[in-house]
């Protein structure tokens, strides 16, 4: 199955804000998913 490049690049950045979240302590998207 192949992916659209876009795809990669959508994952890699909820990944980072996602990352970042946990970094920073912030919980605003926990319970969100």
């Amino acid at each position: 199955m192949r992916r659209e490049p876009r795809a990669y690049v959508r994952d890699a950045l909820r990944a980072a804000e996602l990352l970042d979240e946990f970094t920073t302590g912030k919980s605003r998207t926990v319970g969100a998913g």
